[in-house]
């Protein structure tokens, strides 16, 4: 399928020792996995970073790091260098700007009339690259069982062609519903939304 990094298998390690009663799934510490492949620069804004899987494993690669989310999650562990800020991505946030910008299993838990703020706001804040992901072809009913935080929109094809006209994108495997992985490259903007392969997509933003 894909391979767990190694400074995100060494957080996993940390991870469990701490909190050996979680239930993480192994396909979320893949998927930050494959993130890490794609990471530029020296700054990193993580909106909706969870336990901190991403900053942790970018600690040595990053100088500067800051996570946003609407509250931190219970098992978070961030390293000192991160600046927490405790914020929805759809209010006007007043940060600078970072070299990446990672928003992972975010954007689907948003009413869908705010989702063009979030995405405004998440480009304005993306120097470089813009790293998301999202459900991909989730079936309706939605997850609305974990009010408020359920899911509140699906991505489908043409939804995810007119959210990220210019993006790459590839379809990351999961259990039941997967993930559509998209990016957003200042340099390099694809001429319309394209999904490639795990492979490809590497190849053309050389990761």
């Amino acid at each position: 399928m894909y391979d767990i990094d190694p400074n995100i298998d060494l957080f996993r390690q940390k991870f469990e020792a701490k909190f050996p009663e979680a239930t993480l799934d192994k396909m979320d510490w893949l998927r930050c996995s494959y993130a890490m492949k794609f990471l530029v620069g020296t700054s990193l804004l993580d909106v909706g970073p969870g336990v901190g899987m991403i900053l942790n494993a970018a600690e040595e690669q990053m100088a500067k790091m800051t996570a946003i989310d609407i509250r931190r999650h219970s098992q978070a562990i961030f390293p000192d260098k991160v600046t927490y800020i405790e914020q929805s991505i759809t209010d006007d946030v007043d940060l600078s700007g970072h070299d990446t910008v990672i928003c992972m299993e975010v954007i689907e838990h948003l009413e869908p009339e705010v989702t063009a703020k979030a995405l405004s706001n998440l480009r304005t804040l993306s120097n470089r690259r813009l790293l998301l992901s999202t459900p991909y072809n989730e079936p309706e009913p939605y997850w609305y069982h974990d009010k408020p935080g359920g899911h509140r929109q699906g991505f489908k094809l043409d939804r995810l062609a007119t959210l990220f006209p210019t993006a790459y994108a590839t379809i990351l495997p999961r259990y039941g519903v997967d993930w559509c992985f998209i990016i957003e490259d200042k340099d390099q903007p694809a001429p319309y939304f394209q999904i490639v392969s795990r492979p490809r997509l590497r190849q053309i933003l050389a990761a």
